[in-house]
Formats: C-alpha cells, sequence, structure tokens
C-alpha cells in the first residue's frame, strides 16, 4: 500500500522530470539586465552593458538638455550619464544611496544611464515580447523595443546610440 506521503513525492519527481522546453521550442532569448525607474522595470540588451557602478559624484555639465545628469569618471574615462527617467517623463525620485549608472557602450561611443535600482539579469523569449503599446508615444515609443508579459519593458538600447538627441555638440 503506498502512502500518501509516496504519492506526493512521485508526482513531484515526476514534474522534475518533464522536459525542460529548449531555447528552439521558447524561441530565440535576449539576455537583458533589469533595473527600476520610477517604480517601472526596465530592461537593456546586454550586449551592450559594460558594467554597473554605483553613483558617487558627478559634474553638471552646463547648457545641456535636462535629460544630461552630468559626467563621471569611470577609470579615467569621462562619460556622460542620462537620466532616461526626463527623457521618458517619469516621475523623480532624487538621487539615493541605491543609484547605480549602467555603462552602455556600442561602436566606440559609451556612456551611462542612471537608473534607481538594478534588479539582475534575465532571459526574455523574444516570442513572448509584445512590440510596442499604443499608449506609449513620442521618444519613449522610439526607444522602447517590447513589453513583456510580465510588465518588463525592453529598452531598444541600439536606438540610444543612433539617435540625435543623445548627441550634444553645441558650443556656447
Amino acid at each position: 500500500m503506498v502512502s500518501e506521503n509516496q504519492k506526493i513525492l512521485k508526482q513531484r519527481a515526476e514534474s522534475l522530470a518533464a522536459a525542460i522546453p529548449s531555447a528552439e521550442q521558447k524561441g530565440v532569448c535576449i539576455p537583458v539586465l533589469t533595473f527600476f525607474l520610477a517604480d517601472e522595470k526596465y530592461g537593456l540588451e546586454a550586449e551592450y552593458v559594460d558594467r554597473v557602478i554605483a553613483l558617487k559624484r558627478f559634474t553638471d555639465i552646463p547648457c545641456t538638455p535636462d535629460y544630461i545628469l552630468g559626467m563621471i569618471n569611470v577609470q579615467g574615462e569621462i562619460l556622460a550619464v542620462l537620466d532616461i527617467k526626463k527623457l521618458f517623463r517619469l516621475p523623480d525620485k532624487g538621487i539615493t544611496n541605491l543609484n547605480r549608472v549602467i555603462v552602455v557602450g556600442y561602436e566606440g561611443i559609451k556612456f551611462g544611464i542612471l537608473c534607481d535600482e538594478v534588479a539582475g539579469r534575465e532571459e526574455v523569449p523574444e516570442n513572448e515580447m509584445q512590440a510596442k503599446l499604443p499608449n506609449i508615444a513620442g521618444i519613449k515609443s522610439a526607444l522602447i523595443r517590447g513589453v513583456t508579459k510580465d510588465r518588463l519593458i525592453i529598452i531598444n538600447t541600439l536606438e540610444f546610440f543612433k539617435d540625435k538627441r543623445i548627441i550634444i555638440d553645441e558650443k556656447v
């Protein structure tokens, strides 16, 4: 006679032994670094992420748009830091000790993106991502790659490097 505990253990063993779907079954997965901006969860394509550092101090840059937070020194390299909350018109929480700068790079261009808090790294199946939401407009729409069913907003990191609004070339 099989006891109730043995039945439960057998069911658990069978469920654990079930085949895990392969990458082909899931579709192509995009590795992303996840982080928070104004209580919304965002993801940057990990292939463009160089490193994540704590925001200790920065230098203001005069005559720049409000979404340029300033400059930082990262091991002798001077980088601009974007506050994309302002670019996306999200509420500002101010700078805290949880803020991090995500350093991204592509074809010799590097800059930092300010975030409220880094959440971690995830694999997002591309076929499970909604292309774009109809209620997202303007620059946010141009820079969003898609949204997952878990409401993770995937930023099209490559578009940041191509966007003319990011490059500041003014003389004062």
